[in-house]
């Protein structure tokens, strides 16, 4: 649900600001990341059911339970700081600075970070290690599609 909300109020964002992108939005790249996390919200559906999957009751779910609640915190604080600049893609405004409050001061991308709990924890709690084991395919050289070196390097 949070997810829906967030998708909205970002397309909202985008609308609203689509005159002030720098660089134009690469149509090819958005459908590849929906068809991305959409195709694993679906295969994470499907092992569940296929599989007949049922949550433990244990410490480990209590856990996973929590992480994700913190990964929405996260997310809804990244919304709140960034406010109408908070758009579901990677995109960058003309007189936009690179934020250093809020949630910022302690991470440079929080909603990444909360992305990545989700597709850790999610299929995790759910026993659906077949999705949490697959891997992304990354281009020759290992640095993704530009060529960039790792993060940080």
């Amino acid at each position: 649900m949070q997810r829906l909300f967030e998708l909205r109020w970002g397309a909202r964002n985008l609308r609203e600001q689509l005159d002030n992108l720098l660089v134009p939005i690469d149509t090819r790249e958005r459908q590849q990341m929906m068809l991305l996390h959409g195709g694993w919200f679906a295969a994470l559906l499907v092992e569940y059911i296929w599989h007949g999957k049922t949550p433990s009751e244990s410490a480990a779910v209590v856990l996973g339970v929590l992480l994700l609640v913190g990964a929405q915190a996260v997310r809804a604080a990244s919304m709140r700081t960034l406010g109408p600049h908070s758009v579901p893609l990677p995109v960058s405004f003309r007189g936009q600075t690179i934020q250093r409050s809020g949630v910022y001061r302690w991470c440079r991308h929080p909603n990444y970070w909360a992305v990545v709990v989700e597709f850790l924890v999610l299929p995790w709690l759910g026993g659906c290690y077949v999705v949490l084991e697959r891997r992304l395919p990354v281009a020759p050289g290992g640095h993704g599609r530009t060529g960039a070196g790792p993060v940080g390097g």
